[in-house]
């Protein structure tokens, strides 16, 4: 496409010799088959529109990569998915980073606490 665009950018200009462009009749084929710009398959937050050629679409639920705290998706007893606020996906998160920075806050201090011993002796 970017040959394409560029031969058409060419053409354009006054002065210059015009150029063949051999991606029109295949181009032409291709838009002749299917003229569709979407694309066959959409997937979005939580869900996946695939696009039959019939023009049809069928939406799919995707399991959710996220945990609840439990460690489990959440699913409802019926065995769709149940969506969950973006305000308790925004909390669930920042927890996430906050015990992040906790754990790595305490290995830091036990490795200057070994450090310091070693360095000092077991004075400490």
């Amino acid at each position: 496409m970017k040959r394409k665009k560029n031969i058409i950018r060419h053409n354009k200009r006054t002065g210059e010799s015009p150029q063949a462009d051999p991606y029109e009749e295949e181009l032409s084929r291709i838009a002749a088959i299917d003229d569709s710009i979407e694309p066959a398959v959409k997937i979005g937050v939580g869900k996946c529109v695939v696009i039959n050629k019939l023009n049809s679409t069928e939406p799919i639920a995707i399991p959710s990569t996220s945990s609840s705290p439990s460690g489990s998706p959440t699913v409802t007893p019926s065995g769709t998915l149940k969506k969950k606020r973006l305000a308790d996906v925004m909390l669930e998160i920042s927890k996430n980073k906050e015990e992040g920075r906790e754990r790595r806050h305490k290995e830091k201090l036990e490795l200057l606490r070994v450090m310091s011993e070693k360095l000092f002796g077991s004075e400490t």
